[in-house]
């Protein structure tokens, strides 16, 4: 299952996707509870290398759905920001 290849978690007010090196990271979607959300395009992202992807949003502590999209798989996640 590709999509298992691909974790996402929070550190601190900043989302943090990593990924097998097989993985490549389209695109992340960030989404609020109100439904407002923020797409980052290749272009957009960070890459720490080629495994690892940070985010540092701009945004309130909160929950927020993450979406990523790569070119084996989509993964979700809820996750909490303090």
């Amino acid at each position: 299952n590709s999509a298992s290849k691909i974790d996402i978690y929070a550190h601190g007010s900043e989302i943090v996707v990593s990924a097998s090196s097989e993985i490549v990271i389209e695109r992340v979607i960030v989404s609020d509870l109100s439904g407002r959300s923020c797409v980052y395009s290749a272009g957009d992202i960070e890459f720490v290398n080629d495994k690892y992807v940070r985010i540092n949003l701009p945004v309130d502590k909160g929950i927020y759905a993450v979406k990523v999209i790569s070119n084996a798989a989509v993964r979700t996640e809820k996750l909490r920001l303090n």
